[in-house]
């Protein structure tokens, strides 16, 4: 099946898979160079190509789309409580002083950076003001030093699900920025615009709790995935206001298994999950 933007833009889905395929929706990227009559999208030798993915074995996994928001003071990026972030995913609680966590699996801290200032108009104040420009940025990491996360490359709007949990990335970290930035006009005039990389493209697995050992083998590790990216809101006065993200669990030690069935989810209190993937 194939539907229609107003923006000259199409996208492609499986209306009717074969039994033990699962029906992808692909973002159809490129604008087809199709004629439009009176209103009338017309298509002209559109072929497109969908990749299915086979059913293969699901199982039940802990589903949690977890958010914090403190609007009032927010992350400051300062060295102290009010900096960092801890979640226990196999509870899908914050650490205190947010929630009732007890193992801290993965960490969130924010750090602001100013940049740059200078002086404009502002008609609103009719004088003029300083504009400062910075950067926020965030940082995620497993908390076991022989933990896991990596980002993958797949796009997951590709119809690709993540089946199998990875053992890539010991110690890794991932960063996101935002902020505001000074930005030139063809005219030479400048203006602040803010910038957010946060790419919705993005997936990870992770493996958190990992144990080895005295002849180096793993005994004990969870699995899981993010689909999407770390999502953060923020700005000067008072740093990171918001953090959200949705992650699969798979609470069984060292099972590599992430294929959700979709239809039970461990987690009790999962919250607003949207669009369900396997």
């Amino acid at each position: 099946m194939i539907g229609k933007s107003n923006c000259g833009r199409a996208g492609c889905y499986v209306e009717n898979p074969p039994e033990g395929y699962y029906a992808p929706t692909i973002g159809w990227k490129h604008k087809f160079q199709g004629k439009n009559l009176f209103g009338i999208w017309q298509p002209d030798n559109l072929v497109a190509t969908i990749r299915l993915q086979r059913v293969e074995h699901p199982i039940p996994l802990f589903v949690r789309k977890v958010a914090w928001k403190d609007v009032d003071k927010g992350l400051l990026g300062l060295q102290g409580t009010n900096a960092v972030l801890r979640l226990d995913m196999m509870k899908g609680e914050w650490l205190p002083p947010y929630g009732h966590g007890e193992t801290a699996d993965l960490e969130i801290s924010s750090e602001l950076q100013i940049t740059g200032k200078d002086r404009k108009y502002s008609v609103a104040a009719r004088a003029e003001e300083d504009v400062f420009f910075y950067d926020l940025v965030q940082t995620i990491r497993p908390m076991g030093a022989d933990d896991c996360i990596s980002e993958l490359q797949s796009d997951p709007t590709s119809g690709i699900k993540i089946r199998h949990g990875r053992d890539e990335g010991r110690g890794a970290r991932i960063v996101r920025r935002q902020g505001r930035h000074k930005r030139f006009s063809m005219g030479g005039e400048w203006y602040s615009k803010r910038f957010d990389d946060t790419d919705d493209n993005r997936c990870y697995t992770f493996r958190i709790r990992s144990k080895y050992d005295n002849k180096g083998n793993l005994v004990e590790a969870y699995y899981g995935k993010v689909y999407g990216d770390f999502k953060f809101e923020g700005d000067l006065e008072r740093g990171v206001i918001s953090v959200r993200f949705l992650y699969y669990l798979n609470p069984t030690p060292l099972d590599r298994n992430l294929e959700w069935d979709m239809k039970t989810n461990l987690c009790p209190d999962s919250g607003n999950i949207g669009e369900r993937r396997p």
